[in-house]
């Protein structure tokens, strides 16, 4: 998204408001979602019952939710890369409108 953002920033491409506006509201959803998950249940040891391979596979569920490449740490992480999107869709927006301006500026001459 740093990639996307920068971008957005330099003028590289440029999103209508109708089309941005549907992203910001899927980005939204999202991070409101994220929100109110209980990130909580994910890091603990499931119960996956009492047979041998049961309990030998769960401390290994755990760790691979838990550990720094997990799904527990991406899911936060993604918490912060969707700012990062959001910032980049009101750049690309403000790109469009300015393209339009320039455009109808150039057939009032």
């Amino acid at each position: 998204m740093k990639n996307f953002k920068e971008n957005a920033q330099s003028g590289h491409f440029a999103v209508s408001d109708q089309g941005g506006t549907a992203l910001l509201s899927v980005i939204r959803m999202l991070r409101d979602f994220l929100s109110a998950a209980k990130t909580g249940e994910i890091d603990q040891r499931p119960a996956l019952g009492g047979s041998y391979g049961a309990r030998a596979m769960s401390p290994f569920v755990q760790q691979v939710a838990c550990d720094q490449q997990g799904f527990l740490p991406q899911l936060l992480r993604l918490r912060g890369v969707l700012d990062e999107a959001e910032d980049g869709v009101q750049q690309a927006m403000a790109n469009y409108r300015q393209n339009e301006h320039s455009v109808a500026g150039s057939f009032r001459r």
